[in-house]
Parts: structure tokens; C-alpha cells; sequence
């Protein structure tokens, strides 16, 4: 491994950064905005809705329990920065696009000569709260603005990408076996400019719609 480079400082994605780079001397890189939550682990601002609306979905539960069950990622102590427009030094040599909303530093990452584009939690295919499928973004309660997280959304229209990667969830039944859809499946495909990008279901708050 050569580096390890974070998209945002959310805790659910620094996970075992720390631990690797200790053990590895790997370099963690993150967005300046976001060094300081990825140092403290401290988040800073208010996310624009609560959480409490969403209890009455048991996809809700079922995501509490989940993180209730996980360890307390370590904060990164040491941490590279990089800027909107940078071209990183690691394998692939991504670009990149800054994207906040969902944090102030967030951030994707687009391969091009592999024409990917890693559009981290910018985008997800299942709501983490109320199992709603599809291309859509993370919910209000996840993100400190929703309307910036469209205005980062229309940023990704202009990038040549034949494959978009967003936030991955994985849905499970009844009996605790993983569900595999296509909605769920690494190698799904977003297409930002084909308006298909759903921003306005979310239940527990009217989100602003998408207009390229």
C-alpha cells in the first residue's frame, strides 16, 4: 500500500486509517478543510436536520445498531493535505474535485485516464436511513448543506467519467443474508447528466431538486 487517501473525515471513513499508518508509515491524505475533524475527530457545525425523524424507519435502527457495535476510530496525528484542483502523488494519480456539502472539505476523486470518478458520500445508492434505492444524495441529517452538496453535484457534470463510484451501502433480509441488487454492486454506474440523480424524496424534509 502506498497511500491512504480519505475522500472526508467523517469517522466511518478514517476507520483504521491511524492504525495503518502506524503500523505502515503510509501517508494519509485528506482535504485541508477537513484536517482538523480527521486530527480530533471533533466534528465542527451543525448538520442542517436531525435524526430523529428518521426513527421511525427501521433501516434507522438497524444503522444505529450498527455503528453502536463498531470501535471509535483513532484520530490521524499525522495528515497531508491537498487542495481542490491538486493531481495527488499515489498510484493512479487522481484529480482532485473539491465537493463540499455533506463536510466543508469533502472531496472527489477523479482517475482520468482510467475514466473513474470516486464521488465518495457526494452520492450514495441506498438512503443509510430509510433504504430508499437509487442514485440520490446523503440525507440532511448527514450533511451540513444539502444545497452545497448540488452545487458540487453540478461540478461533477463536467467530468468525462464513464464510471462513477458513490457511497456504497449494503441491504441485508430477514435472515441477515446480504441482498445484492444492482444498486448495491461496486460496479454501478451514475449518470450525473442524465438527471436521474434523485434529491427531493427524502421523507423527513424537502430537499432542493437538481437542475443542470
Amino acid at each position: 500500500m502506498a497511500a491512504i487517501v480519505l475522500t472526508h473525515a467523517h469517522s466511518d471513513h478514517t476507520g483504521f486509517a491511524e492504525a495503518l499508518r502506524e503500523e505502515t508509515g503510509v501517508p494519509v491524505y485528506v482535504h485541508a478543510d477537513d484536517e482538523s475533524l480527521a486530527a480530533t475527530g471533533k466534528r465542527y457545525g451543525k448538520n442542517e436536520a436531525s435524526f430523529l425523524p428518521y426513527l421511525r424507519f427501521g433501516h434507522a435502527w438497524r444503522l444505529l445498531a450498527h455503528l453502536a457495535g463498531a470501535m471509535k476510530p483513532k484520530p490521524v496525528r499525522e495528515l497531508m493535505t491537498y487542495s481542490d484542483g491538486e493531481t495527488l502523488d499515489v498510484p493512479g494519480r487522481p484529480r482532485v474535485i473539491h465537493t463540499p456539502g455533506h463536510t466543508s472539505g469533502h472531496s472527489s476523486l477523479y482517475f482520468e485516464p482510467a475514466g473513474a470518478l470516486i464521488a465518495g458520500d457526494e452520492l450514495c445508492t441506498l438512503h443509510p436511513l430509510t433504504g430508499a434505492r437509487g442514485p440520490q444524495l446523503m440525507p440532511r441529517a448527514f450533511n451540513l448543506s444539502s444545497a452545497k452538496c448540488l452545487d458540487s453535484l453540478t461540478k461533477l457534470t463536467r467530468v468525462e467519467a464513464e464510471v462513477v463510484r458513490p457511497r456504497r451501502a449494503v441491504a441485508r433480509g430477514r435472515r441477515g443474508r446480504r441482498r445484492s441488487r444492482a444498486s448495491d454492486r461496486p460496479d454501478v454506474v451514475v449518470e450525473p447528466r442524465s438527471r436521474r440523480v434523485r434529491t427531493s424524496h427524502d421523507p423527513c424534509g424537502k430537499e432542493p431538486r437538481w437542475r443542470p
